[in-house]
């Protein structure tokens, strides 16, 4: 092997020799025909000897000679890490020497074609300014489907990862809730309204906190709970064609105008705006979910958490976003997932919420 790596440092500083001497006559930048066949030349008698080489015997020449030229070293590094993809090599495609060679900066760049066992392959070596040996580079070919084929899977192993992750993430979220949590006390209550008395002055509404259309409204609403469409939403009862007109009279032409309410509130319908204000009766709540409420075949966990939409529709008037049934206390003895394994049960009760909500939407 000592003889190959004596053998390959011979060709470059013969080629070079040779090289050297017929680049005197050449311009900086040019490369005459007679450089260009030495250097192609000198190329494949590199590129010849070197793939000749069993790899593991580059590896023990690398090792026993640690002050290898850094020409030879590069080279042997090189074929060593592709022959497994290349395999033996077996011919070079013959070209005229000028196309093969390129100047690329202060470097040379001689390009070779070749054929090996297991597939095509772009050899390049390249020379310094001083036409020195630089580097031996094996470039393999593939072609259009091989490539497009790698990238397919690397994107399904890709996509593969991103779902393993996601799953373990879901996994340690699921784990928090038996963490214990002992710096908070929770108290559970239930306050039912009692309206003792209610007295309405218009003049009222000029006071000068409640000069802006926000402040009027909610005054108003909180105020009038005994009128009959309000006191409809409150107890959730579908409201008709004459109730919204009482809405918009009140909210679009007492209490301010429409464009004043839309300034406000955007496209919110009138029914939510007043509902979110008064929320619902705990009665009129309770009697929604009774079915599930008073359900023998109920659970202490699904009780317990029925009865937490109902606190929340009570205090809320809806329950629009359901992202809320992923928090506490909703999740405090199991996910949505784990506490109805049957999921019927759970649409079913998903359904009222809905009724709910669309009692409210006018």
């Amino acid at each position: 092997m000592k003889q190959t790596w004596k053998k390959l440092g011979s060709l470059v500083s013969v080629g070079i020799l040779a090289v050297s001497l017929t680049a005197c006559g050449s311009t900086k930048n040019e490369i005459n025909e007679k450089v260009a066949q030495n250097l192609y030349g000198s190329s494949v008698n590199v590129v010849q000897t070197l793939t000749q080489s069993n790899p593991s015997e580059l590896e023990q020449a690398l090792e026993e000679n640690p002050n290898m030229d850094d020409f030879s070293k590069n080279a042997f590094t090189s074929w060593i890490d592709s022959y497994e993809e290349l395999g033996s090599f077996i011919d070079y495609e013959e070209v005229d020497p000028q196309e093969a060679i390129k100047k690329d900066g202060t470097n040379y760049v001689v390009t070779l074609k070749c054929d090996f066992e297991k597939r095509d392959a772009d050899v390049q070596v390249v020379y310094d300014i001083k036409l020195a040996g630089k580097s031996v580079g094996f470039s393999a070919d593939y072609s259009m489907a091989e490539k497009m084929q790698e990238a397919g899977i690397n994107t399904v192993i890709g996509l593969v990862i991103v779902f393993v992750m996601l799953v373990f993430l879901s996994f340690v979220i699921s784990l928090m809730k038996y963490i214990p949590n002992t710096g908070t006390i929770k108290y559970e209550t239930v306050f039912t309204d009692e309206l003792l008395s209610k007295e309405w002055h218009e003049s009222e509404l000029e006071n000068d906190e409640l000069k802006n259309y926000k402040a009027k409204a909610e005054y108003y609403i909180r105020q009038h709970q005994d009128n009959e469409t309000i006191a409809k939403l409150k107890t959730n009862q579908p409201l008709t064609t004459s109730d919204i007109a009482n809405l918009e009279e009140i909210l679009w032409k007492e209490v301010g105008s429409r464009e004043d309410y839309e300034q406000e509130y955007g496209e919110k319908p009138l029914g939510e705006f007043v509902r979110e204000i008064v929320g619902l009766d705990m009665n009129a709540a309770k009697e929604a979910f009774s079915e599930y409420l008073s359900d023998t075949n109920m659970d202490s966990r699904q009780i317990y958490f029925v009865n937490q939409i109902v606190e929340y529709i009570v205090h809320n008037g809806m329950m629009k976003d359901l992202s809320v049934l992923q928090e506490s206390p909703f999740t405090d003895r199991g996910s949505v997932v784990e506490i109805f394994t049957d999921l019927s049960v759970w649409m079913g009760i998903r359904s009222v919420i809905d009724r709910i909500n669309a009692n409210a939407a006018a």
